[in-house]
């Protein structure tokens, strides 16, 4: 909305044509110190870093372009989806992203400031920098524009500080984009380079597309020099949003580069223009500016641990059924802990001489008659027998040794809950019959091809709410069986959900009748409203490559298993 800048501008311009901002005391400018180009100082996750600057543009609108939308899916890059700017308009942002605030700027006319920057912590460790900018002419002059107004002071944060541009050979590193590709030839690049388009380049007095068409002419022939390329960590984003009404400010940004080492295509972590500072100070060590860099997220750019290779959790609870009941006969390898066959229950576990029920491969979709869940029926059905239990509910149990878990309850129990006769055997022994693998193709398939866990124990060995409560909040509140009564008031533990939205990684419960999560008074919240989906938008979600970090799925509690 560049109408909507001219107009902010000019209600301003009565108050200030030059803005002078100190913070703190004015600090006499650094000696020049002699430096080695050629000189690496290593770092921790690259050895130089660039930043690459574009204009006024929304996210969408940016990644709608066919080169700004392909770099997701090159293996030397990665996409950050959660990139915002500061503020608007143009040059605070830049301000901000070598000093660590805006200093007080709100406006784009020419600032002269006098504070530490990003200059003054690289200087320090002897990491070599330079301020690139086209259609400049050099000599440290502090003109507006330049050129027929192609080279814009607003969008060279550097010269606008005077701890940089009294300091004759800091003021050195300000220079004409065009020695750039000297520096290449000279295998001279330094460490930190800031790049700077003219105003047709970087999209302000042109469009996106002429600016992404500009970044592929001059990105893809460096990307393959040594001297540019080589354990490079280069940043593509723009200083603001298009629209300025977004209190989000989201915008467009990308590392690609050698030092950029994912496996995963998108980062949706919540990096903003301070993370250019905090990811510089922390590879080198350089200390931090005090200000908004402290509680910076840093860029990732190397697979560290799981939580850098997994893009997405995906978690299905479904209903009801035993890892046996399931999996029991899953033969395609010997490492299984299913069953042999050879299982059975007694009709009634006092008479040994009463007839075995035995877990055939025969199980239905849906069962005759339903097992009882209840905490004291459970226990009577995995036959516990351990010396702190007395009675249900309210006892002390477990943890418990398998020795402990007879499981040979299960018969007795069924024919106890329904009244079913001892002779009635097809109907009793569908409470531990199993499914044969053919009769679940899809997990069984699932099963063959990825990882399956046959020590998978619930919570609680009870009915389905309490068990729903630990896996949303590692705890029931007390609660040991279904009490519908108890879900309108709600329960008022923190959730794994609180957690993830504290720490900034998004979220969804998608669901097909009811959202398991409404039980909780903590995500009864008006912030959360978008967070509970149907099933419909999980399925076009995952068609997008749209899902949430982290997605909890109720399924209707009627489909039969699969």
């Amino acid at each position: 909305m560049k109408s909507l800048k001219s107009i902010f501008q000019i209600g301003v311009v009565f108050a200030a044509i030059v803005q002078v901002s100190v913070a703190g005391p004015v600090r006499k400018p650094s000696a020049p110190i002699a430096r080695d180009a050629n000189k690496i100082i290593k770092g921790k996750n690259f050895d130089r870093f660039v930043v690459i600057v574009l204009e006024n543009t929304d996210y969408d609108d940016a990644l709608k372009q066919p080169y700004l939308g392909s770099l997701g899916n090159r293996d030397n890059a990665v996409l950050l989806t959660e990139y915002s700017a500061v503020t608007h308009p143009s040059q605070p942002n830049y301000i901000a992203m070598i000093k660590g605030n805006t200093h007080g700027v709100f406006f784009d006319f020419d600032s002269t400031l006098s504070d530490r920057t990003i200059v003054d912590l690289l200087e320090d460790k002897h990491i070599s920098w330079k301020s690139y900018a086209e259609n400049y002419s050099g000599g440290c002059k502090l003109d507006s524009k330049q050129d027929h107004g192609l080279y814009a002071r607003k969008h060279v944060p550097f010269v606008s500080f005077t701890t940089i541009t009294s300091n004759p050979a800091r003021c050195a590193n300000i220079v004409p984009a065009t020695q750039l590709d000297d520096d290449i030839a000279n295998n001279a690049v330094p460490q930190f380079v800031f790049y700077t388009p003219n105003m047709k380049d970087d999209g302000h007095d042109t469009n996106t597309d002429t600016a992404a068409k500009w970044l592929e002419s001059f990105l893809e022939p460096r990307l393959k020099q040594s001297a540019f390329y080589d354990n490079t960590l280069i940043l593509i984003t723009f200083d603001e949003q298009e629209n300025y009404i977004s209190l989000h400010n989201h915008v467009y940004a990308a590392l690609i580069g050698g030092a950029v080492k994912r496996s995963v295509r998108t980062d949706s972590n919540p990096y903003s223009h301070y993370s250019i500072l905090k990811t510089v100070e922390e590879n080198w060590d350089l200390g931090s500016l005090g200000q908004n860099d402290v509680d910076a997220t840093p860029f990732v750019t190397k697979d560290n641990g799981l939580g850098d290779r997994i893009k997405n959790i995906v978690m299905v609870m479904m209903e009801n059924r035993s890892f046996d009941k399931m999996a029991g006969y899953f033969k395609y390898s010997p490492d299984i802990n299913g069953l042999t066959g050879k299982e059975y229950n007694l009709v009634n576990t006092s008479d040994p001489n009463s007839a075995k029920i035995y877990a055939t491969m025969d199980a239905s979709y849906i069962d005759p008659d339903d097992p009882n869940h209840g905490i004291d029926a459970v226990v009577e059905q995995i036959g516990i027998h351990h010396p702190q239990i007395t009675g249900y509910p309210g006892s002390a149990f477990g943890p418990f040794k398998q020795n402990q878990l007879t499981m040979s309850g299960f018969v007795q129990n069924m024919i106890k809950t329904h009244n079913i006769s001892t002779s009635d055997l097809p109907r009793i022994k569908h409470v531990i019959n199993s499914f044969n693998p053919a009769d679940i193709p899809v997990t069984h398939a699932l099963a063959q091809n990825f990882a399956i866990i046959d020590h998978w124990y619930a919570s609680v060995p009870g009915s389905t709410q309490p068990n729903r409560l630990f896996a949303h909040a590692a705890t029931s509140h007390g609660e040991t069986t279904t009490t519908a009564g108890n879900y309108l008031a709600g329960y008022p533990q923190k959730t794994i959900f609180n957690s993830l939205d504290d720490a900034g990684i998004t979220w969804k419960n998608y669901f097909q009748q009811l959202p398991s999560t409404i039980v909780f008074q903590q995500v009864r919240k008006l912030g959360f409203v978008d967070n509970l989906k149907s099933y419909d938008h999980f399925l076009a979600d995952a068609k997008t490559g749209t899902l949430p970090q982290y997605s909890f799925v109720d399924p209707t509690y009627e489909k039969f298993p699969s």
